[in-house]
């Protein structure tokens, strides 16, 4: 189990690239296209092989139940993150995280030749809190290929369900998990000699609750 990536969400590509640039100074350089299901992207590399992964709804792409809630985003959004795991190895279940079956993945690159991935998103009430699994299978990681521009410091979960995920997450060294009433989450980025804390609400696309 290793850290694969954080996700941010917007309702225009283009415009999002310039807010991440403007507040992060992080430049997001072109992904490509989510055929089936409607998006784009563009990424940046961090630290250890991980990346930061903007997503959109595409324009030209077909309409989706994702690419319809992401036009609904006020901004840029802390969306979701992901973590590289092997399907052959098994998870285990905790109260309230059932693990699902693997789905097939893939994006459309600008030169035509494509990424394929397996996914697989645990059942659980907890929102954001619990990462989604990725396997590449051959497909090198995005996150081996880019250029570090960014340092992802910390990832840091608050609920009151605490010890349920500090055991589950237990192998991720980044992952700092709170006691807290409510569920919220935070990630901390060190871009050039800026250290920045992007919130937002676990299981809410309500835009990022503050950036400082």
């Amino acid at each position: 189990m290793k850290l694969d990536h954080i996700i941010l969400a917007c309702p225009d590509l283009e415009a999002g690239c310039e807010e991440v640039k403007r507040r992060l100074g992080i430049e997001l350089v072109t992904g490509g296209r989510h055929e089936n299901m409607g998006t784009h992207n563009a990424l940046a590399g961090l630290n250890q092989g991980a990346y930061l992964e903007l997503l959109a709804p595409d324009a030209k792409g077909v309409s989706t139940g994702l690419a319809q809630k992401l036009r609904t985003l006020g901004g840029v959004t802390l969306y979701h993150w992901a973590v590289s795991h092997p399907q052959s190895a098994p998870l285990s279940r905790v109260d309230g995280i059932l693990p699902e079956s693997w789905v097939p993945g893939r994006r459309r690159l600008s030169d035509g030749s494509e990424l394929t991935w397996h996914l697989m998103f645990p059942q659980s009430d907890l929102g954001a809190l619990v990462p989604f699994f990725i396997d590449w299978g051959d497909t090198p990681s995005p996150g081996k290929q880019l250029e570090a521009s960014g340092r992802l410091a910390a990832i840091r979960l608050r609920t009151p369900r605490a010890n349920v995920l500090a055991a589950w997450l237990k192998p991720l060294p980044q992952v700092q998990i709170e006691e807290a009433a409510q569920g919220s989450w935070s990630i901390e980025l060190i871009s050039g000699a800026e250290r920045w804390s992007l919130s937002s609400v676990s299981d809410h696309l309500e835009g990022i609750q503050s950036w400082h």
